[in-house]
């Protein structure tokens, strides 16, 4: 219990520093954390290997351990975007989204049946 609470006082002070940082230095904060996590999962990460073989066998080992390296990286960053979303407004959120594929998804609203 008192781990618990050690953890969760250690993420809000972490939380409180990053929402004062600006974004560009968040986002590096977000990728160092993903190379840590990305280091720490050693087991999962022998999981996530043999899958990328199974199903990617025509890749190269080198390919899936980048597949698996940018998972933890987009992991990092998106957990410190995330904490700072409260900071944007909408219109600063829609500059930072790209959407691909639009057409298909007012094609499935258009017709007004699900996916």
């Amino acid at each position: 219990m008192m781990k618990d609470f050690l953890v969760y006082i250690i993420v809000l002070i972490f939380l409180k520093i990053l929402r004062i940082l600006p974004l560009s230095l968040c986002k590096k904060i977000g990728l160092t954390l993903g190379r840590i996590f990305y280091h720490l999962a050693k087991a999962r990460n022998k999981i996530v290997r043999k899958n990328l073989k199974k199903a990617f066998p025509e890749y190269p080992a080198a390919q899936c351990e980048k597949i698996l390296e940018n998972v933890y990286y987009n992991l990092g960053m998106m957990i410190a975007e995330v904490m700072l979303l409260e900071r944007f407004s909408i219109e600063e959120l829609k500059d930072c989204v790209s959407v691909e594929g639009e057409e298909y998804y007012q094609q499935v609203k258009d017709n007004e049946k699900g996916v």
